[in-house]
């Protein structure tokens, strides 16, 4: 019973250590997900944060949101290609996930192929939910 007791302490700390890193991972994403979709340019520094918010959001998070914020970060500072390339690892591993085919339909506006095919997925997966 000696040894129960420093055992359950030390889960105990580990499950509320992860509690609140989860929030923190989700308070992050949030601000992040705020910043992204302000109808105006992001300055330079509001880029920076957002970058450092996702840092912190994506520590041991296996959510793929963090990832399609990432490739929504690098349309909004103008790095289509880069943008295309981290969300098409996405679309790889979740071919269903409409956000991350929206995401690549922005990061897309100058393929128009790319384009087209994500304008067309999202209406086919959009289609479905009803």
């Amino acid at each position: 019973m000696a040894v129960l007791r420093p055992v359950l302490i030390i889960l105990a700390l580990v499950v509320c250590g992860w509690f609140a890193l989860g929030a923190r991972q989700a308070h992050d994403t949030n601000a992040a997900t705020t910043l992204l979709s302000q109808p105006k340019s992001l300055t330079p520094s509001q880029m920076k944060h957002v970058s450092d918010l996702l840092d912190s959001a994506g520590t041991l998070n296996p959510d793929r949101q963090v990832t399609i914020l990432r490739g929504e970060l690098a349309t909004a500072q103008g790095q289509l290609g880069p943008a295309r390339q981290i969300l098409t690892g996405v679309l790889v591993s979740e071919p269903k996930n409409v956000d991350a085919w929206v995401a690549f339909g922005h990061a897309s506006r100058n393929d128009r192929k790319a384009f087209l095919e994500s304008v067309n997925r999202v209406s086919e997966l959009v289609a479905h939910l009803h």
